[in-house]
C-alpha cells in the first residue's frame, strides 16, 4: 500500500489556493471551478498548473472583430488556457535550467516518466454528461419539456444547450437556458472530448508537444451529494462515454500522433464553498459573470540564459519582461498562490479599457514567443 496523496487530498488542496486567491463572487453568486495540476508516479509530488471559474460565454451577437474578449468563459476553457501559458514558460525555464515536470527527447518535448496530468471540475461539464444529472434536479414538468419527444432536433446538427435531456451523443452549444441569446461555443463535454483524442496543447502548442498532453484522470464534484446511488452510476457512465467513449469508432486510427485516450473518471465529495448546491438553489441565486483565471510561476531562476540567441538586445529584455510580468498579482515566493492572477467580466480583462483591450500582455507574450520558436525548437 503506497502513501501517495488521495484525489480528495488534492482537491482540498486546490480548494486552500483558490481561497488564498481572495478573488470570489458576489453574494449570493454562485460559479463553476476547474483546475489542471501534475502528479508523479514516483513521488508525492503535486503540482496545481491552473485554475478557472466561470459560467459565461459570448453570444454570437457580441462577439469582437478584433478577438480581443475570451469567447468561451467557462471554468475547464479558463483552466486550460493557464495550463498552455504554465507549459510554455516552463519549456523556458527547461531551456535554463531543467524542469521537475518536462524533458525534451528526440527533438519532442514531453512531460517526464510517470508525471502525469489530471482535471478537476467542481460539478460535471455542461454538455453531453450533464444531461441527466440535470434533468435529475428538474422539477418533473420542465424535465418533460426538455426531453427528445417534446423538442425536435435535425441530425447532424448541434443541439440547443439542454433541449433533448434524452438524446445523447451529439454536439451542444452553450449557453444551457433557452431564454439566452445562443452563441457559437461548444460545451464543455464536446470540448473535453476534443481534447482526450488530441490533447489539451492545442494547434500552437503542438508546435512543441508534438505528441499531444492528455488527461490521465478528471476528478468532479457534487454527484456524490446525490443519495441515489443509481443515478450516480447513471451519472458515471455518461461521463465516461461524453468525455471520450462517444469517439470509439468515429475517428480514423493510424493518424499517429494523435489517438484516444480515455481520461479515468472519479468523483469527489468534497463541496466547492462557491457551487451552485452551497450556496442555493433558489430564485434569489445568481451565476456569477467574473471568471478567475490564474496559473502557477514558473520555478525560481533566471526566465532566459544571457546567451539566448537574440537578434537585438531590445527583444531580449522584452522577451524578459514579459515572461516575468505579474499584472499586480505574479510572485516568484514559494508560496502556494505563487501565479498569475486576471479576472474576466464577461470575457473582457477587468480595469483595462477599450482602447487597450488589444495590447495586452499576452498578446506581447505570444509575439516574442513565435519569435523564438527557432531557437527553442533546437
Amino acid at each position: 500500500m503506497n502513501n501517495f496523496p488521495s484525489d480528495d487530498t488534492h482537491i482540498t488542496s486546490i480548494h486552500t489556493l483558490y481561497s488564498q486567491l481572495k478573488i470570489y463572487p458576489q453574494s449570493s453568486q454562485y460559479t463553476v471551478l476547474s483546475a489542471f495540476y501534475l502528479t508523479s508516479s514516483t513521488s508525492r509530488d503535486c503540482k496545481i498548473i491552473s485554475i478557472g471559474t466561470g459560467t459565461k460565454c459570448l453570444p454570437k451577437c457580441r462577439l469582437p472583430i478584433q478577438g480581443e474578449a475570451v469567447h468561451d468563459s467557462h471554468a475547464e476553457i479558463l483552466a486550460r488556457r493557464g495550463a498552455i501559458r504554465w507549459l510554455l514558460e516552463e519549456i523556458l525555464h527547461y531551456r535554463v535550467g531543467g524542469s521537475q515536470w518536462i524533458e525534451r527527447q528526440a527533438g519532442v518535448y514531453r512531460f517526464r516518466e510517470g508525471i502525469h496530468l489530471h482535471m478537476y471540475i467542481s460539478t460535471v461539464p455542461c454538455g453531453d454528461a450533464s444531461t441527466r444529472f440535470l434533468a435529475a434536479s428538474q422539477d418533473p414538468e420542465m424535465a418533460s419539456m426538455k426531453n427528445s419527444a417534446a423538442v425536435s432536433h435535425d441530425e447532424g446538427t448541434a443541439a440547443r444547450g439542454r433541449n433533448n435531456y434524452n438524446l445523447f451523443n451529439v454536439l451542444r452549444t452553450k449557453p444551457g437556458r433557452a431564454d439566452s441569446p445562443p452563441t457559437l461555443s461548444l460545451s464543455c463535454s464536446d470540448k473535453i472530448a476534443s481534447w482526450s483524442w488530441l490533447g489539451i496543447q492545442g494547434a500552437f502548442g503542438a508546435t512543441f508537444f508534438t505528441q499531444g498532453i492528455y488527461i490521465r484522470k478528471i476528478v468532479i464534484g457534487e454527484v456524490l451529494s446525490s443519495k441515489d446511488s443509481e443515478l450516480v452510476e447513471a451519472v458515471s457512465g455518461d461521463c465516461e462515454r461524453a468525455l471520450s467513449g462517444r469517439l470509439d469508432g468515429l475517428l480514423t486510427t493510424g493518424k499517429e500522433p494523435y489517438s484516444l485516450h480515455k481520461p479515468v473518471i472519479a468523483f469527489t465529495p468534497i463541496p466547492f464553498v462557491h457551487s451552485r448546491l452551497v450556496v442555493g438553489l433558489g430564485t434569489a441565486s445568481t451565476s456569477s459573470n467574473d471568471s478567475l483565471c490564474w496559473y502557477a510561476a514558473p520555478a525560481p531562476g533566471p526566465l532566459l540564459p544571457s546567451s539566448f540567441p537574440v537578434s537585438h538586445t531590445e527583444k531580449e529584455e522584452t522577451a524578459k519582461t514579459l515572461l516575468s510580468y505579474d499584472n499586480g498579482s505574479q510572485n516568484h515566493s514559494n508560496s502556494s498562490s505563487a501565479g498569475t492572477v486576471q479576472v474576466l467580466i464577461n470575457g473582457y480583462k477587468r480595469g483595462v479599457s477599450p482602447k487597450h483591450r488589444t495590447t495586452l500582455n499576452n498578446v506581447k507574450f505570444l509575439l516574442v514567443f513565435i519569435s523564438m520558436i527557432p531557437h527553442i525548437n533546437t
